[in-house]
C-alpha cells in the first residue's frame, strides 16, 4: 500500500455493482471517494513507502506523580515533568528516530511512549509521543508513517461513495429529490451533504480533529 491510495479498486466497485470492470469511470469514482473520506476523517489510510522525516511542535509538559524515588513532596512520592506531541499516524517502529532541538542542535532521544499505549494491539496507530526529556523547541521524527492496512469499514465506505459519485454522470444536475411521473416533473438538490449518510456512520470512528499550533 502506498500514501492516499484508493481504498478499493476499480475492480471491487464494479464486483460491488455488478457491472463491466473495464469501465474507467469506476477508478475515477473510487480515487473521489478515497479523498472525500481522507478529508472528512482528517487522515488518510494508506502508509509511507520508506521513513520519512517529519517537524512538530512539543505542547506544554504536564506533572506525573510517582509514588517511588527521590524529591518527594506533600503527598508523598515526587513529581516529574511528561512532555508530549501530536504526531502523524504512526503503525510500525521500523525506521522510528526521535531527535529534540537542544540549543539549535538536534539530540537523539530514546525515553520515550508511543500513545495510545494499546494502539498497535487494537488496530489503531499511535498518534501521540510522550517523553520526560525537555521539548523546548520543535521535534524531528523519522518514521514510516501511516496505516499498515486501511480499516474494512474505510473500504467500505469507499465502495458506498464511490458508487454514489459513478451514479452521478446519470443525473449531473444532482439527485433528484422530486420526481411525478403523471406531471412529468422533476426537481434536483445542489447537494446538502459531502458524503452519504451511511459513508459518515461507517467513518466516524475514524475522524481525527488536529489541535490548531
Amino acid at each position: 500500500m502506498s500514501w492516499q491510495p484508493s481504498y478499493a479498486t476499480a475492480a471491487d466497485l464494479a464486483s460491488w455493482r455488478g457491472i463491466d470492470p473495464d469501465d474507467p469511470a469506476l477508478a475515477l469514482a473510487t480515487e473521489a471517494a478515497s479523498r472525500a473520506i481522507d478529508k472528512a476523517t482528517g487522515r488518510q489510510f494508506g502508509v509511507a513507502d520508506e521513513p520519512v522525516a517529519r517537524f512538530y511542535h512539543p505542547d506544554r509538559p504536564r506533572h506525573e506523580h510517582r509514588h517511588f524515588g527521590y524529591l518527594p513532596y506533600f503527598g508523598g512520592g515526587y513529581l516529574r515533568h511528561r512532555h508530549g506531541v501530536d504526531i502523524d499516524d504512526l503503525m510500525t517502529t521500523d525506521g522510528l528516530e526521535v531527535l529534540v532541538d537542544v540549543g539549535g542542535a538536534y539530540q537523539s532521544v530514546t525515553d520515550f511512549d508511543l500513545t495510545p499505549l494499546n494502539g498497535a494491539a487494537n488496530g489503531r496507530p499511535w498518534t501521540r509521543l510522550e517523553t520526560t526529556t525537555p521539548l523546548h523547541g520543535r521535534v524531528q521524527i523519522t518514521a514510516t508513517w501511516g496505516w499498515t492496512a486501511a480499516p474494512d469499514a474505510v473500504k467500505l465506505a469507499t465502495l458506498i461513495q464511490g458508487s454514489r459519485f459513478y451514479e452521478r454522470r446519470e443525473s449531473p444536475a444532482g439527485a433528484p429529490t422530486l420526481n411525478r411521473v403523471d406531471d412529468v416533473e422533476m426537481r434536483w438538490s445542489a447537494g446538502t451533504a459531502d458524503l452519504d449518510a451511511d459513508v459518515l456512520a461507517s467513518i466516524a470512528p475514524f475522524r481525527r480533529l488536529w489541535a490548531a499550533v
